[in-house]
């Protein structure tokens, strides 16, 4: 269904506005750090309305042990060959440049973030060592949220419904996020006159200076949950709508309970809470044929409106948040006219050696939503060419771009591949379905 792309509330200027310099405050001892998590923590439990926790311990570790964590913390959310794929996929499709070291931007990005991190395992709260104290208070507060959030919800049923589809996984992950920023903000708005007022100002801009330089398939995927998380949870569609700063009790429990099952509940919170629109994805199936000897497939998955919104976007826009198009707060819209009408969709991947192939099915609202969609998708027909010739490397191997209508008139068929050799083609076409190869 066609609806109203997001915006940005002016509450959110502030992750694009360099702060004034200011002196640098002192910085924490360990046992100031314990005291002010147990009040903190405290305060929290009360804005929530739950039961008092055990305290959560608290750590001062260096920078550098911090980027250590935030790589452990991926390291148990997925696997090696997991994001491999996923990194074929995003240059399949032309998201990020091949020569782009999507893996140490992505850490950047997330260390420069960052200032305190919690660990579920271990049931504590890292701090940045020489974080100021303001800052380190506003940090600390959002983990602590988060961590009374796993203490008091089955996440593991909630990870365990979400599987390992990219969709059905950032819905979830903004539901968390979303959930901590709610609780924590409510926190920062009853303490904010004790708070230094650049203390959210410096939190924000150091995300902000690295995301000036990434993909956007980078910087969209960490900001954006906690953004569209929040706004979830206050049954809010669009982001001018003035903050309330909390979610419902009942409301937190339900969406936990039965989280929502893609992305596309996330951009338009009525088709998960309004039962007169809930909106379901379409299940889409793939039935690959026998494929060539040494072939398999590397990866199904289901990427949902908010990555067909980021290919749907013109790939000049795809940067850092300096080269988006327009300004900053712009490119803080999710979602587009050719990314609403999603209904869902499946890719899988196949290679062999550095041989790929992926073939990606969308299904639409309206069969007008498809050709919209499949209009704007042939303007990127060249951008997706050359993608797939940097990545064939060798001569005499064949690669190409193949966009077409499905079995359905609501359905497009995309298919990507590259350094195939020219004898598996029939091969392959036979098991996925395309043709009109090149060689590189």
């Amino acid at each position: 269904m066609k609806r109203t792309p997001l915006a940005a509330s002016a509450s959110l200027m502030l992750v694009f506005q360099s702060p004034p310099a200011v002196p640098v405050p002192s910085t924490w001892t360990l046992a100031e750090l314990e005291a002010a998590a147990r009040t903190i923590q405290r305060e929290l439990e009360v804005l929530r309305g739950t039961q008092p926790a055990p305290p959560f311990a608290v750590a001062l570790v260096s920078a550098d042990r911090m980027r250590e964590l935030v790589d452990q913390q991926q390291a148990r959310t997925t696997t090696p060959e997991r994001l491999a794929a996923d990194l074929d996929v995003a240059r399949m499709l032309g998201l990020v440049p091949h020569d782009c070291d999507v893996a140490a931007v992505a850490q950047r990005l997330a260390s420069a973030r960052a200032f305190a991190l919690y660990d579920e395992p271990t049931r504590t709260v890292r701090v940045r060592e020489r974080c100021p104290v303001a800052l380190a208070k506003v940090a600390l507060a959002r983990e602590l949220a988060r961590a009374l959030d796993a203490a008091n919800i089955d996440l593991a049923n909630a990870r365990e419904k979400a599987g390992t589809d990219t969709d059905a996984c950032l819905a979830l992950r903004a539901l968390v996020d979303g959930s901590a920023a709610l609780l924590a903000d409510r926190w920062q708005k009853a303490h904010a006159e004790a708070l230094d007022a650049e203390s959210e100002r410096e939190l924000a801009e150091a995300a902000r200076q690295e995301a000036q330089d990434s993909p956007a398939w980078v910087w969209r995927s960490a900001i954006a949950p906690a953004l569209l998380g929040a706004r979830f949870l206050e049954r809010q569609d669009d982001w001018l709508t003035d903050q309330t700063g909390s979610a419902r009790a009942g409301d937190i429990a339900r969406a936990f309970g039965e989280p929502p099952r893609s992305m596309e509940m996330m951009l338009h919170p009525g088709a998960y809470w309004d039962e007169r629109r809930f909106d379901p994805p379409t299940k889409v199936g793939y039935e690959v044929a026998e494929l060539p000897v040494g072939w398999r497939v590397l990866r199904e998955d289901t990427l949902g409106e908010f990555v067909c919104a980021l290919v749907a976007t013109s790939p000049d826009s795809r940067g850092g948040l300096r080269n988006a198009t327009g300004s900053a707060l712009d490119a803080l819209h999710f979602t587009n006219e050719a990314a609403t009408g999603w209904d869902g969709d499946r890719l899988v991947l196949v290679g062999r050696e550095q041989a790929r192939v992926l073939q990606w099915t969308t299904v639409w609202d309206r069969q007008a939503d498809a050709d919209e969609f499949l209009a704007v998708l042939s303007k990127q027909f060249d951008h997706l060419e050359r993608s797939v010739e940097h990545l064939t490397g060798e001569r005499d191997l064949a690669y190409g771009v193949v966009m077409q209508p499905g079995a359905r008139s609501d359905e497009i068929v995309l298919t990507v591949f590259h350094g195939v050799p020219h004898a598996e083609l029939s091969a392959l076409s036979n098991a996925l379905g395309f043709y009109r190869p090149k060689t590189h």
